[in-house]
C-alpha cells in the first residue's frame, strides 16, 4: 500500500482532523499517517512516498529514501527546495491562489491595527485603564503610502483593497504595469524607495538574494513613523536589526506573523515589545482553509495515483522561483 505522510505542525487540531478525515474517506488505497509534531515523523518519513507539509527540517529530509512526490501546502516551496540532505529529487507540487484573500486580509486587520495603536488601547483594557491620551504614531491611513515588496497574488489582492483606502500604493518587483498600483520600482531600489512608505509590506519570496533583504540599512532609511509588515518568511529579515529599530524608536511599529525561528523563541524580545502585533504563522488561516486546498489536493492525488503526472497542477520546475 502507497505510504503519505501529512506533516501539518501549523494547523489546528480541528483542521488536522478534517484533512485526515477527507484523505482516508477519499483515498482508501493509500495508508495516511498524520502528523502533528515534527519528533513524530521520523519514522514514517522514511517509508513515505509522498509527503504533504508546508515544509521540512533536514534531519528529516536526510531520512526520505521513498519520496517521489511533495505536495507543499504553501505557494512557497523553499521549505523543501532548500534542504540539500533530500536523497532524491521528487517533484514538488505547491498551492496557489488560496493564501490571497486571507493573507491580504490579515495584513489589511494588521496595518489598521498598528495605524489605530489596538494594542496599547486594548493593554489599557486589559488594566481597566480609561485614557483618551492618544498613543504616539495613531493615524489615519487615508493620503498615506503603502510599499509592498513583492508583486504576486497576494500583493495583487492587497492593492485594490489598500487604494478603497484612499492610500497610494508603491510596488517593489521586476513585473510593471500591474492593476491597483500607482507606480511599481525595481527591487533593487528598495534601500532608497522606503523613505517613502509610510507602510512597508513584505511579500517577496524567500531566496538566496532576499535573506534578510530588510537589513539595518533598510530600516535606517524608513520614516520614524512607518511600520513593517511580514507575512511571507522570517529569513526575510535580520530580526537583531529589527528589535534595535523598534526599541530604540528608529520605526513605529511592526506586525510579525512569520520569524527566523518557529514557533518564536520564549525569550525573543519580540514578545515583549509593545509595538509589536505577533501572529503564530495564521496569515492565510481561517475556519475552512481545508474547503480551500482539499480540492486541489484531491485532484493531484487521483492524478498521480494514476500515473498522470504530466497534468498535475502547479509542479515546481527546478530552477525556477519555487
Amino acid at each position: 500500500m502507497m505510504r503519505l505522510l501529512v506533516l501539518v505542525p501549523n494547523m489546528s487540531p480541528r483542521q488536522r482532523g478534517e484533512l485526515r478525515d477527507r484523505l482516508t474517506a477519499g483515498f482508501p488505497e493509500l495508508e495516511v499517517t498524520l502528523v502533528a509534531r515534527i519528533e513524530d515523523a521520523t519514522a514514517p518519513i522514511a517509508s513515505a512516498e509522498i509527503l504533504m507539509a508546508y515544509n521540512i527540517p533536514d534531519h528529516l529530509a536526510a531520512q526520505a529514501v521513498n519520496l517521489r512526490w511533495i505536495q507543499s501546502l504553501a505557494s512557497g516551496t523553499d521549505g523543501f527546495l532548500s534542504r540539500p540532505s533530500l536523497s532524491r529529487r521528487p517533484m514538488i507540487t505547491r498551492m496557489q491562489n488560496v493564501a490571497a484573500t486571507p493573507v491580504s486580509e490579515s495584513v489589511l486587520a494588521s496595518m489598521l491595527a498598528l495605524g489605530r495603536q489596538l494594542p496599547a488601547l486594548m493593554r489599557a483594557q486589559a488594566n481597566g485603564h480609561w485614557d483618551r491620551e492618544l498613543p504616539e504614531h495613531t493615524q489615519v491611513w487615508a493620503g498615506k503610502t503603502a510599499g509592498l515588496l513583492g508583486v504576486g497574488q497576494i500583493a495583487e489582492a492587497l492593492a485594490p483593497k489598500l487604494k478603497a483606502l484612499g492610500m497610494r500604493v508603491v510596488g517593489l518587483s521586476g513585473r510593471t504595469n500591474v492593476a491597483g498600483f500607482d507606480l511599481i520600482r525595481p527591487q533593487r531600489e528598495l534601500a532608497v524607495a522606503v523613505a517613502d512608505f509610510d507602510v512597508l509590506i513584505v511579500l517577496v519570496p524567500l531566496r538566496a538574494e532576499t535573506r534578510q533583504v530588510i537589513g539595518a540599512a533598510v530600516l535606517a532609511a524608513m520614516k520614524s513613523s512607518a511600520f513593517l509588515i511580514n507575512v511571507s518568511r522570517g529569513a526575510l529579515v535580520d530580526e537583531a536589526a529589527l528589535i534595535n529599530a523598534l526599541a530604540t524608536g528608529k520605526i513605529a511599529g511592526a506586525a510579525l506573523d512569520v520569524f527566523a525561528i518557529e514557533p518564536l523563541p520564549a525569550d525573543s524580545a519580540l514578545w515583549s515589545l509593545p509595538n509589536v502585533i505577533v501572529t503564530p504563522h495564521a496569515a492565510a488561516a481561517h475556519t475552512r482553509y481545508i474547503d480551500d486546498i482539499f480540492p486541489l489536493l484531491e485532484t493531484n492525488l487521483r492524478r498521480y495515483l494514476a500515473g498522470d503526472r504530466e497534468n498535475m497542477i502547479n509542479v515546481v520546475r527546478r530552477g525556477g522561483d519555487g
